[in-house]
């Protein structure tokens, strides 16, 4: 019987893993973090780990992208507040 891969998102440090999919046991270990968590959601499924692979490189990489926006902004609304308050 082939192997099915699933799409998981750390809870704590918000990767996305491809795990394997287990009948029993509805936990995992993020890869990164090493946090042990249950399965709260799923975002994906595949028969290959290569497809699933790639997906979750794609979220992780637009979840970056997202973060260094988030700081930019933060950085220039700071510099821009800052700049006010001493002039």
């Amino acid at each position: 019987m082939p192997q099915k891969f699933q799409i998981l998102r750390c809870y704590s440090c918000e990767t996305f893993n491809v795990d394997i999919v287990k009948k029993t046991n509805l936990k995992w270990q993020c890869k990164m973090c090493g946090e042990n968590q249950s399965i709260k959601n799923v975002y994906g499924t595949s028969d290959t780990a290569k497809e699933c692979r790639e997906i979750a490189q794609q979220l992780n990489q637009r979840r970056g992208e997202k973060m260094d926006e988030i700081q930019v902004n933060l950085c220039q609304k700071y510099l821009f507040s800052h700049q006010l308050t001493h002039k």
